[in-house]
């Protein structure tokens, strides 16, 4: 609680009981405590001068005078204030006496306004300074007492006050360090004078920052301090903090963090970061480059909803509240989207990450990129299944060629004898046909089955479809179909098995001429492309049919799956085949106004 007057007194010192009696009043009423001395000797005869925050003293004492008394008072009672009593025939005596130390003077007779208005200001005026003294006292305190280093400076004297944690950082001692040029000089070394100029600037700026500085020890070391300082009054506060262990584990952080930024970055893995209601919240460059969305584009965003196949989200949300729940998943498999309507099948392993209480945060998660693997085995087991297919039907082939050769002969026989029968003739001839279509049969399915081992040489594109053409002329008789060929300008040669091309051209060739109507046309045309970056040439080749639907588009290159009457369905497997043996691309475009485009792109390889 604040001091108030009741708690100030006042000594007066006057030898006329009139005026004692008189002040005394007056101080009492005004609250004041009033002690009274009649004579140098009784105003001596104290011990408690620091009671009194004024003292009137009268300029003529019987044992003495002001002049004898100021000096001794102003000794014993350092913060009391002195109003010389005098007359008018003393005042320029009394003028001398404020020089040597006494506050103020008055007047006889004594003025009670005057007095009060006197009293009341050293009243203020002491009852401020001891507020600034406890405090001071406060600071003083919890500074000798902090756990970190800290100084009290004097901004009048410079002189610099250390607290124990100071002397246990540096090894100096408070009287090794008694104001700031020592302490720039004897703490900093060279770097003292940059220091200071540095301090000096921050000092007209109210210290605006913490400062980090280089401090040299007693016994030679050198730490780094953080550096902060306050203005108090007519005094500083230096705070002192040795932050070089926090410097040195925030350095191996941050190093730490760096190398997990650029392991996250640049790990040939996906690293997703869901929130637990799943919305993304992080994923690195691997996931950019694989999807081609940029992560600030999609960062909040439902994962489920953007990245994965409608039919399969609720079953994928299901497993990842598992997860949430604490469940971790190892080598989950599910599709993704890319930006471009691609399906990449990822193979996934989560966790959840939690805060200090348990708490879940976010799901982490790891995928890999399996689609090219998972392909790689389907054309493993593909291989193999054809070499399993290719070796029965090699002995098939083998078997059913000497027994439909032995049907044959026996049908030319039969033939002979029945020369003069017109009827069993016709019949001959039809069971010759389906000998011919079993053997061609047996052949197509070796073919499919065997290895595609191109001979490669520079081939003409445009000589091979025309040959292509001709032959289609030539099997059917009766062709109501026409065929045209735009190429332009675009080079047709390329690196390519020209008699392996040329089986390409034929099978799509024919399922064009089949599904066409009568007077229909087959159209060609080329232009320039490319196949991972390198120079290629793209032949489209459409017809006037009908068209193909979604189902038909997505089985037209599997074996055996065929849209005529007649036919294995191995014509556009086989062509498959033989296309991606060349590196290329055999794919089906949906024309709206009807009709189907096979596009067939091949590696130029020039």
């Amino acid at each position: 609680m604040p001091a108030s007057h009741s708690d100030l007194a006042v000594l007066v010192i006057d030898d006329d009981p009139g005026i004692r009696s008189s002040l005394s009043r007056i101080l009492r009423h005004d609250g004041y405590r009033v002690d009274l001395a009649a004579t140098v000797a009784q105003a001596m005869d104290r011990d408690n001068w620091q009671d009194y925050f004024a003292i009137l003293l009268d300029r003529r004492l019987p044992d003495g005078s002001a002049d004898d008394l100021l000096q001794q008072i102003v000794e014993q009672a350092a913060h009391a204030a002195v109003l010389v009593i005098t007359g008018y025939a003393d005042l320029e005596s009394s003028l001398a006496a404020i020089r040597a130390g006494a506050a103020d003077y008055l007047l006889k007779p004594v003025d009670p306004d005057a007095l009060r208005t006197r009293l009341r200001t050293f009243a203020d005026l002491k009852l401020s300074q001891d507020e600034v003294r406890k405090r001071d006292t406060q600071v003083q305190f919890m500074i000798d007492h902090l756990p970190a280093g800290a100084a009290y400076v004097d901004n009048k004297t410079g002189a610099v006050r250390l607290n124990p944690t100071v002397e246990r950082l540096t090894g100096f001692a408070d009287d090794e360090l008694p104001d700031r040029d020592t302490w720039f000089r004897t703490l900093f070394g060279e770097r003292g004078k940059k220091y200071r100029l540095q301090y000096e600037k921050d000092r007209l700026a109210q210290f605006p920052q913490a400062r980090t500085l280089t401090l040299r020890t007693k016994d030679g070391r050198e730490i780094l301090t953080e550096f902060n300082a306050y203005q108090y009054n007519e005094h500083e506060v230096w705070m002192i903090h040795d932050v070089t262990e926090r410097l040195r584990v925030q350095e191996e952080l941050q190093q730490q963090r760096d190398f997990s930024d650029r392991l996250l970055e640049t790990a040939q893995a996906i690293v997703l970061i869901l929130s637990p209601d799943g919305k993304i919240v992080r994923f690195n460059q691997f996931m950019q480059e694989l999807t081609g969305y940029p992560l600030e584009e999609v960062v909040g965003q439902d994962w489920f909803e953007l990245f994965i196949p409608e039919e399969d989200a609720p079953r994928i949300k299901e497993l990842f509240s598992k997860v949430v729940d604490g469940e971790e998943v190892r080598d989950h498999v599910n599709a993704i989207q890319t930006r471009d309507g691609r399906q990449l099948r990822i193979a996934w392993s989560a966790k959840t990450l939690c805060d200090p209480d348990g708490q879940v945060t976010e799901v982490l998660s790891i995928g890999h990129d399996i689609t090219a693997f998972r392909e790689m085995q389907d054309k493993l087991v593909q291989s193999e299944r054809l070499a399993a297919i290719g070796q029965v039907i090699a002995g098939l082939a083998h078997e059913s060629r000497n027994a439909l050769q032995r049907a044959r002969a026996c049908l030319d026989m039969l033939s002979l004898d029945l020369s003069d029968q017109p009827r069993q003739i016709d019949l001959t001839g039809r069971i010759e046909t389906a000998l011919e279509e079993l053997q061609r049969l047996y052949e197509e399915v070796r073919n499919y089955a065997a290895p595609v081992k191109l001979s490669l040489g520079r081939c003409n594109l445009q000589d091979v479809w025309h040959m292509s053409w001709q032959h289609i002329v030539q099997t059917y008789k009766e062709l109501n179909v026409s065929f045209s060929d735009v190429v332009g300008d675009i080079e047709t040669a390329c690196i390519a098995d020209c008699h392996r091309i040329e089986q390409v051209f034929r099978n799509v060739f024919e399922n064009a001429v089949a599904a066409s109507p009568a007077g229909g046309k087959v159209t060609l045309s080329c232009q320039d492309a490319e196949l991972d970056g390198k120079p290629a040439v793209m032949i489209s080749i459409a017809d006037e049919g009908p068209g193909l639907t979604t189902e038909q588009i997505e089985h037209i290159f599997e074996p055996f799956f065929t849209t005529k009457q007649k036919g294995t369905g191995l014509g556009m497997a086989i062509s498959h085949r033989i296309v991606s043996a060349h590196d290329g691309v055999i794919a089906v475009v949906q024309e709206k106004q009807g009709g189907a485009v096979i596009n067939i792109t091949l590696p130029r390889g020039l």
